[in-house]
């Protein structure tokens, strides 16, 4: 397994190294394997859902809705949602790939595309695709 970077995408915000694995399609294709930190149970009770940029839900499978009151901070404050209005979550978490992100892997730079999150080997993985960037 080579060494994968991951370029940071603005100046003040540091680029985290989580666990990635890679696997050479082609040349100028990647498959990068991300580990996700989560403590989510198996696909079983547990169906993920990508949504935003770069968030994983874990729902309960099937779907319950919540029977109780949420509460939740947001930018302008606390708020609370009222029971019947989501979905009952075993997690939620950030990967460290987004679309565009950028990744070096043997002295070449790629750019990663979407993804899909699988359950391999026990843990829950998102798996993107990254394609090789031309140089200009």
């Amino acid at each position: 397994m080579s060494e994968v970077t991951i370029l940071p995408r603005w100046i003040d915000k540091p680029a985290s190294q989580p666990k990635l694995r890679v696997e050479v399609m082609k040349p100028w294709l990647l498959d990068v394997w991300e580990l996700l930190p989560t403590n989510a149970p198996n696909p079983c009770i547990c169906q993920p859902f990508c949504c935003y940029i770069n968030t994983v839900i874990f729902y309960l499978k099937p779907y319950t809705l919540r029977d109780h009151h949420h509460f939740y901070r947001w930018s302008d404050g606390w708020h609370v949602e009222k029971p019947g209005h989501s979905y009952e979550e075993w997690d939620r978490i950030d990967t460290a790939l987004t679309w565009d992100s950028r990744v070096v892997f043997r002295d070449e730079e790629f750019e990663c595309g979407g993804g899909t999150v699988l359950w391999h080997k026990k843990r829950w993985w998102m798996k993107h695709w990254a394609r090789r960037r031309k140089m200009a």
